[in-house]
């Protein structure tokens, strides 16, 4: 008798387990590979905040700030440049 209820247990243990992983893969996948439209708007986010990161750049360097407002460039130049690569990859 307690051997059939350990082996119901195993059962279901292993039945939520299958469920526990499938749905996980699901959501991986989801974040993995956005719709279409939400990479549109992350790419539309990204070279936003990257022109923002240039204009703050180019403002200190006319302040006189150079150390930071260089890198306020730099990084803003790379976020566009990784949005836009970004999206013609995903227009493939």
């Amino acid at each position: 008798m307690m051997k059939r209820h350990n082996e119901k247990l195993i059962v279901a243990s292993r039945k939520l387990s299958a469920d526990a992983l499938r749905r996980s893969k699901q959501t991986v996948k989801k974040m993995a590979h956005p719709s279409k439209n939400v990479d549109q708007v992350g790419s539309r986010i990204g070279r936003t905040m990257g022109i923002g990161l240039i204009l703050t750049g180019a403002t200190g360097l006319f302040i006189g700030s150079g150390a930071w407002a260089v890198g306020s460039i730099a990084a803003g130049s790379a976020t566009i440049i990784s949005s836009v690569v970004r999206q013609k990859r995903q227009q493939k």
